[in-house]
């Protein structure tokens, strides 16, 4: 099994709307949307946390 990217979306709602029509087109493959939980990048300035 391949994993691909195959959208990046703002909303789960718009994820789940492209999946819906990625089983309607391709039903024999196997579609799930995951999410990246990562932090963004802020800047120095922002983050008091941050060594300067």
């Amino acid at each position: 099994m391949h994993t691909r990217i195959v959208g990046r979306f703002r909303s789960r709602s718009d994820a789940e709307g492209h999946l819906q029509v990625l089983r309607r087109l391709i039903p024999t493959l196997s579609f799930e949307i995951m999410f990246d939980v990562t932090p963004k990048d802020t800047d120095s300035d922002d983050n008091p946390e941050t060594p300067q």
